[in-house]
């Protein structure tokens, strides 16, 4: 619950500026360097400033999130997890990949099913090890997908002050 509401403060809230202004910069340059660059930077923002939160009010979350100390280290693991799944769901879908980002979101739900099946049979399911799927899954996910971005579409990073300005402002709004 608590890393969700980081997750849509934080992530989810520049997923659909992202989205918008990436087919943009698609139709009209074939690539989304500029917004994409924009995305890393908000993403990379966003993990920062949730994991100073999370250390600086631990005992709030762990309080708020009835957890032990342990757990709260796998509560930053699942929120790095969720993260990496919105944004390489997002990034499919700037892209005009539909498909590929289904069969990201299918992949990852599989893995995840396997994982708790495989917690149930063998090792038993606790708070920790759901945390770590929400972790786990969306990282073997990515191997798989990685190779399947454009990357002369996303890269070299070039950043544009004026559409990070644009973008900063309908991220307020979302």
């Amino acid at each position: 619950m608590s890393a969700g509401i980081f997750i849509a403060l934080l992530v989810n809230s520049s997923e659909a500026p992202f989205i918008v202004y990436a087919n943009n910069e698609l139709k009209k340059t074939d690539s989304i360097r500029k917004v994409f660059t924009i995305r890393v930077i908000f993403i990379f923002i966003s993990t920062i400033l949730f994991i100073f939160l999370a250390i600086a009010l631990q005992d709030y979350f762990i309080k708020f999130a009835y957890i032990n100390k342990n757990q709260f280290l796998f509560l930053i693991m699942a929120y790095l997890g969720i993260g990496l799944r919105f944004f390489f769901g997002s990034t499919f879908l700037a892209l005009n990949k539909r498909l590929l980002n289904a069969m990201y979101e299918l992949m990852t739900n599989a893995v995840s099913i396997l994982y708790i099946l495989a917690l149930y049979l063998f090792l038993g399911i606790t708070l920790e090890n759901i945390f770590l799927m929400f972790f786990i899954a969306p990282v073997i996910a990515a191997l798989f997908f990685i190779p399947k971005f454009d990357f002369e579409k996303l890269f070299p990073l070039k950043f544009d002050k004026k559409k990070f300005k644009k973008m900063l402002n309908y991220t307020k709004w979302t």
